[in-house]
């Protein structure tokens, strides 16, 4: 009697099982072969970098833009294909894994050096006005520890808090370019963005940067910045989801870094942001090298190779994955900004971003120009957004 039981109530478990699994891939919403998996299988990366094959990383979005200046450029019919980093190292695998390898390909001579004695190139990093010690001694004043390393021969910032325990989730912020958290030979002995510095700092986070000079955001450049990730998530055991904070040119680097690895970000803060390169530097300046780029990471390619390609290397067009992913964005623009359009970076990105189900708020500085200055750097709204405690983006 019993097994007969036994039996009746397996069996009933068995056909609940297989009615629940015919239910979800009827209606599409999890079934393996579901139209919605299938588009999850895409757009979860899970902090993969380079390596997937063309067929893998490219992606169809569908563009949800009714006027002419929302649709991104190069898009044939409703759809626009955003195309890999072609020249990225050959390297798969989950977060773990990647970093792993990516790190192997750089051989050995990625280390931590004693900031206090040494530093990995012969050329001063923070240039001919500022020494290591006086760097050094300015973040100690702010309450972290500065290490250097290298990465495929230039330099790796890293600052450690102090002043307290670091947080459980060895939460960070990626500065791009470092010399928002480091003095420079531009400003002199001092930390543009010191009170960020020392309020990431008091609440536990690492901040790092990468000093490679002037990338525009290429292919070469988004390469070397994967290695750089790599070195402080795997090495360093920091958080696979940094908070991205973007000056000016540098969210060319940072975008283009994010919308390839949306589920390697947590939330983007931008301060005035390049987001469209026919606005700044222009197409012309860079493919004429008008721009101070650093040359071993640029495009090499012309003004009409550079239009073709447009769309796999413009922040303004590639939106979409970070918008599935649920990357929260903020932009503080001065609405008078002479280099960098207000228009373009801010109202037109908002609106893009909106349409795709994103969430962006704009922080506009009424009269601002392209300045540096508290007014940019100190406003509140903006380094709780940062520094929020609680992650913002969507798990994949």
């Amino acid at each position: 009697m019993f097994p007969s039981r036994l039996f009746l109530v397996l069996l009933g478990l068995l056909c609940a099982t297989v009615f629940a699994t015919w239910e979800r891939g009827r209606d599409g919403r999890t079934g393996t072969n579901s139209p919605e998996a299938t588009r999850q299988l895409h757009l979860r990366d899970d902090c993969k970098l380079s390596g997937h094959n063309e067929s893998e990383r490219e992606r169809e979005v569908t563009s949800t833009m009714s006027s002419p200046e929302d649709r991104p450029r190069n898009c044939e019919g409703e759809g626009c294909l955003i195309r890999p980093v072609r020249e990225a190292s050959p390297v798969e695998g989950p977060a773990g894994q990647f970093a792993d390898q990516a790190l192997k390909s750089m051989g050995q001579r990625t280390k931590v050096l004693d900031p206090l004695t040494t530093v990995y190139t012969s050329k001063q990093p923070f240039g001919e006005n500022v020494s290591l010690t006086q760097a050094t001694d300015l973040v100690s004043s702010l309450g972290g520890k500065l290490l250097i390393f290298d990465v495929s021969g230039y330099n790796g910032f890293l600052i450690q808090p102090t002043v307290r325990q670091p947080r459980p989730d060895r939460g960070w912020v990626w500065a791009m370019e470092p010399w928002m958290i480091l003095p420079n030979s531009g400003i002199g002995p001092k930390i543009s963005h010191r009170n960020l510095v020392r309020e990431a700092l008091t609440r536990g986070y690492h901040l790092a940067g990468l000093g490679c000079g002037l990338t525009l955001g290429s292919p070469k450049g988004t390469a070397i910045h994967e290695q750089f990730y790599a070195t402080v998530t795997v090495r360093h055991g920091l958080n696979s989801r940094p908070r991205l904070a973007l000056q000016s040119n540098g969210a060319l680097m940072g975008y283009n870094w994010a919308s390839r690895h949306p589920y390697c970000v947590d939330r983007i803060l931008g301060i005035f942001p390049v987001m469209d390169l026919t606005d700044w530097p222009t197409l012309e300046a860079i493919a004429n090298r008008d721009v101070q780029f650093n040359p071993d990471l640029g495009y090499n390619l012309t003004t009409p190779q550079l239009a073709r390609r447009l769309h796999e290397f413009n922040p303004i067009d590639n939106l979409a994955l970070l918008a599935d992913a649920g990357i929260p964005i903020m932009h503080v623009h001065g609405d008078q900004d002479p280099i960098v359009s207000f228009q373009v970076s801010a109202v037109i990105a908002q609106r893009r971003y909106r349409a795709l189900g994103g969430v962006m708020t704009i922080l506009p500085v009424p009269g601002g120009r392209h300045e540096q200055g508290p007014r940019f750097y100190d406003l509140p709204q903006a380094i709780a957004f940062l520094l929020d405690n609680s992650p913002l983006g969507r798990v994949p």
